[in-house]
């Protein structure tokens, strides 16, 4: 189990990270 913070952390960076991930996936949709 991880700390309570680590997660938060995580879960935060991954958040901003997924948004970026999608906006690239949808870019190279339309692109392709």
């Amino acid at each position: 189990i991880w700390p309570l913070w680590f997660s938060a952390f995580a879960f935060r960076h991954t958040r901003q990270f997924t948004s970026l991930f999608l906006l690239g996936l949808i870019a190279d949709t339309l692109m392709a």
